[in-house]
Parts: C-alpha cells; structure tokens; sequence
C-alpha cells in the first residue's frame, strides 16, 4: 500500500460521515483492506499467493460489490480473491482470510461457530451485537465516524497478528 492510500484511509477515517454523503458500504470497504494490509496469517493460510476475502451478505452483496471497485487488487504482493458466500460452512471450506458478516447474516449458528472461526480468520461485522457475540472486529460509525471495534478476547486467542499501525486505530471492546 503506498503512502496516498495510507494517507486517503486515515481521511476517510477522520472525516464526518454527514460531510461524505456516502453509503456506510462505500466507507466499509476500504476499511476491509486496510485490516487485511495490516495483519499477518499464520499456518496454512500464510501460505498461497492469494487474500481471500469472503462475503457473506445475502443479496444484495453490496460490500462485496464496493470491494471489488477498489483500486488495489493485492494486499502485501499477495492477489485479492473475492468470494460471494451463502453460509457460514463455506466460508471455513474457502479458507477466508478476510471473512465480512452483514447484520442480516449475523445468527444463532454464526455465533455458535466464531470461536473456530476467528482461529485463522478476521470476522468482521457491521454491528456492535457481532463482537459482543464473538465476533472480532465491527466497523461501526461512531459519532459521525467510521471506527474499528476489536474484541479483545477473540483476538488473543487467533493466531493472526495485527501491526501496530492497526491496534493503535482500533476500540478495545
């Protein structure tokens, strides 16, 4: 990622929503990237030439549409692979590294699985009630901004490793 993505990220991270006019989806996305630049996967899923980020959205997949918009098709010399899924048991099938819940994916069973899930995946979700039930991170806006939210306890137990450049950006929850 060169500095005017950097720099471009951090404003959109600053900046009011009301002042952007955009869909929570078009602010997400990047976001998305930015965790993915910023993390480093263990075991099989450090392996590959690939990132994988999985979508798991219901119809309208409009994250995932918005994703692939994006400018940037690597994260660290690694090609991004973009998935549309339909449940949870194909997102462990397609080794997600990246793996977003919208809220009206977000169930009984997602919750029961996010433990082994977050083993060697980001799970990140659109709702406060996502890192409270297990998820790792949501990205929520937050007095008229954007912020990452990081379940702490799910995070100590992943084998995944955030930079500093992304722990110091992020809420303990």
């Amino acid at each position: 990622m060169n500095n005017r993505t950097c720099l471009l990220i951090l404003l959109l991270m600053s900046m009011p929503l009301a002042a952007q006019q955009f869909p929570p989806e078009q602010l997400r996305a990047p976001f998305l990237y930015h965790i993915a630049y910023y993390s480093t996967f263990s075991g099989a899923k450090s392996n590959g030439d690939k990132v994988n980020f999985c979508f798991l959205e219901g119809n309208t997949f409009a994250h995932m549409n918005q994703f692939e918009r994006s400018p940037s098709k690597t994260v660290r010399k690694r090609a991004v692979n973009i998935l549309a899924i339909e449940n949870i048991e194909q997102a462990e099938l397609n080794q997600c590294h990246v793996l977003f819940v919208a809220k009206t994916q977000e169930s009984e069973e997602l919750y029961r699985k996010m433990e082994s899930i977050n083993a060697e995946t980001i799970s990140v979700g659109e709702s406060a009630e996502f890192i409270q039930r297990g998820g790792m991170m949501s990205v929520l806006p937050t007095n008229s901004k954007m912020k990452i939210y990081l379940n702490q306890e799910q995070y100590q137990n992943t084998s995944i490793k955030f930079s500093a450049n992304l722990l110091k950006r992020v809420i303990f929850r």
